[in-house]
């Protein structure tokens, strides 16, 4: 079960590495596609699976916190392995650790969820990200900045940066508030 729920993924990615090594995609090509799938589509996603359900069925808080509490055991974890078992600097530790606890939700785990799960997928991926965007992202940078001694107002220009250029980040919120709003989704959005 399990070959079958990741397989096709990894020939997804064993086809974009055959096309680009034979030289069909450039480098541009695989940007724009990467741009088109974390600006435009994920957003669009996020979206839909908030707004299209009554809020009281969106928000979990036992998920949330479980979401929560693992990523930040991964954070504390890694950083310690890192640090103490691969005896790492200070700031690369913090930059291997954002790895482990903001792992890429969007692109890897939901396409292999959505195997097992099918469209339920979308919303424990909507709150996921909520999580790390919201929470584990932030915590991350502040953990690197501390390291690379950033000054704590350019530190925190560089986290409110992050958060201004992500479509996700207002996907997410406008997704809520559509819910909370009780406004039925129709037509080819619902499609």
């Amino acid at each position: 079960m399990s070959t079958l729920v990741t397989l096709p993924v990894y020939l997804i990615i064993a086809l974009g590495f055959g096309l680009s090594h034979m030289g069909f995609l450039r480098r541009d090509d695989l940007i724009s596609f990467g741009k088109l799938a974390l600006q435009v589509c994920l957003p669009i996603l996020l979206f839909r699976s908030l707004a299209s359900r009554p809020f009281e069925q969106v928000l979990h808080p036992g998920y949330l916190l479980a979401v929560l509490c693992g990523s930040c055991l991964s954070l504390l974890a890694v950083y310690v392995i890192a640090r103490k078992g691969l005896r790492r600097p200070a700031g690369q530790s913090a930059v291997i650790c954002v790895g482990a606890a903001a792992s890429n939700t969007g692109l890897v785990g939901y396409p292999i969820v959505h195997q097992v799960l099918g469209d339920a997928a979308a919303l424990p991926l909507a709150l996921t990200m909520i999580v790390e965007n919201a929470l584990i992202i932030p915590i991350a940078i502040w953990v690197i900045g501390r390291h690379a001694q950033v000054e704590g107002g350019r530190l925190m220009e560089a986290i409110l940066a992050r958060f201004k250029s992500t479509p996700v980040i207002y996907a997410i919120p406008l997704g809520l508030l559509w819910s909370l709003s009780q406004f039925q989704m129709h037509g080819f959005v619902d499609e």
